[in-house]
């Protein structure tokens, strides 16, 4: 509000008289006299209709609410007062992107922060975007393409270019000039196929597969493609042909029949014979087989001489395997040196590999009860027991045992009187030889022992006869009238 000065008389009466001096209060200021200059000494307070301040941003201030504490509020007004109110909160959590199935989406939906993208999907070739092909408007797709989409062109105007065969013209340049009606005239070049008569005096000249030349009608001679002439095929021969490309036959020939593989099966023909002058076996009464091989499979031998075909046929496989017959030709492994054949009907095949003299399995003579071997001449018949120590339990005293050539890993323990026969340096026991005091009389030879031989206390008149003992081991002689010779260290 603006101020100004009253004069309010100074004594007297009336209403006249001059005014000398006027002195202002704040805000106005006075610079006195009788002529005096009033302005505005400081900012005008709000009480008086001002600001109270004395810039804008400020002044703006002191009219609006205080705003200590009020960062990031918003102004409001109750139709009355105005206010500071927080922000109301709240966020997007989810955006997601949605098109038409001709696009594909990614990045859909956005979350926090990312980017939607859509891009055109993938369409079959040779269609286009557009409306419907007939009926009322309706949303664009891909479609192929129709006859009513190609608008008329005016070939009469605006054309360039050269008009294929496929839309009515040559798609050649300057192809040829036909005028029908009056003179006829051809021009250019002609390809394709032409019918009618020549009427004219036009020669026409034939070449390639058909040759000839002449105006109007003129004779032709079709090109020599196979000098091949005759007939061909008979009950004996089967015809063969070659077609190019033009359908022409280009060569013949004759081949003699030959029955493939598989032809015949048995006394009949094979089930994919669909035709033949065959119809069944016969026996080859003379003449030469001049063809390959017959296998095995198909009743032949495979071979070539006589050697060679037994061979092919029989089930031997090793020197000294026996051929012999159960329900079958069968093989008998070749048995132990020094063994022959014997019958035994409780065999499969009728027969088994025995020790001469004809004894059982656990005697290869009168002189031994026991055999010793391994686990495959135990199998075939040729030895009773795989174990030296075994063999000395299952004879008496006084009983004989031979040990055929091989390897035994174990500490042999003789423990009664008995006779012990050995093939040689073949015959190996790898592990203690012992005579305990049960053993008297005993006799061992023909072998070799690996380890310490021991005669025990009370053992007497044991010989041991031609054998090898590995170095460095002992013979130690507890006993009496033990006789030990041959030994070979």
């Amino acid at each position: 509000m603006a101020q100004y000065a009253k004069y309010s008389g100074l004594g007297g009466s009336g209403g006249g008289g001059a005014v000398n001096s006027v002195t202002a209060s704040s805000p106005l200021a006075s610079s006195g006299g009788a002529n005096p200059n009033i302005t505005l000494a400081a900012a005008v307070p709000l009480t008086k209709g001002g600001s109270g301040q004395i810039t804008a941003n400020a002044s703006l201030n002191a009219f609006l609410p205080s705003q200590t504490t009020h960062a990031g509020e918003f102004l409001t007004t109750d139709g009355t007062n105005t206010s500071w109110v927080a922000n109301g909160g709240g966020s997007v959590t989810s955006v997601a992107l949605a098109l038409p199935s001709i696009f594909s989406i990614s990045g859909s939906p956005v979350t926090t922060t990312g980017t939607l993208t859509g891009a055109f999907t993938t369409q079959t070739a040779n269609t286009i975007f557009s409306g419907p092909a007939t009926g009322i408007p309706a949303t664009p797709t891909f479609r192929a393409l129709v006859a009513a989409d190609i608008p008329l062109i005016d070939l009469t105007t605006g054309v360039t270019g050269i008009l294929p065969a496929l839309n009515g013209g040559t798609g050649i340049a300057n192809s040829f000039n036909l005028t029908i009606g009056g003179a006829s005239s051809i021009n250019g070049t002609f390809s394709g196929t032409s019918s009618g008569t020549n009427t004219g005096d036009q020669t026409i000249t034939l070449t390639a597969d058909v040759t000839g030349s002449g105006t109007g009608s003129f004779a032709t001679t079709l090109a020599t493609v196979n000098i091949d002439v005759g007939s061909f095929g008979s009950s004996t021969s089967i015809p063969s042909f070659t077609v190019n490309a033009k359908g022409l036959i280009t060569a013949a020939s004759g081949n003699v029949v030959i029955a493939p593989a598989g032809t015949l099966s048995g006394t009949t023909l094979n089930a994919t014979v669909v035709t033949s002058s065959l119809t069944s076996i016969g026996t080859i009464t003379t003449g030469v087989w001049n063809g390959t091989t017959i296998a095995i499979a198909d009743g032949g031998t495979g071979q070539t001489t006589a050697s060679a075909a037994f061979g092919a046929l029989s089930p031997l496989t090793t020197k000294g395997d026996v051929l012999t017959y159960s329900t079958l030709n069968a093989r008998l492994p070749v048995g132990t040196d020094g063994f022959v054949l014997t019958a035994d009907s409780a065999q499969t095949l009728g027969i088994k590999w025995a020790a001469a003299g004809g004894g059982s399995a656990a005697r290869v003579n009168a002189l031994y009860d026991e055999v010793v071997g391994s686990a495959g001449q135990v199998t075939s018949g040729a030895a009773s027991q795989t174990s030296i120590n075994t063999a000395i339990g299952a004879v008496s005293a006084n009983g004989t045992i031979l040990i055929l050539r091989g390897t035994y890993t174990e500490n042999v323990s003789v423990n009664k009187t008995l006779l012990i026969q050995g093939q040689g340096l073949g015959s190996v026991i790898d592990g203690t030889l012992t005579f305990t005091s049960a053993s008297d009389d005993s006799l061992v030879q023909a072998l070799k022992v690996n380890d310490n031989i021991t005669f025990d206390s009370g053992a007497s008149e044991n010989q041991l006869v031609t054998f090898w003992q590995a170095t460095a081991k002992t013979i130690t002689d507890n006993g009496t009238g033990t006789y030990v010779q041959g030994m070979r260290l």
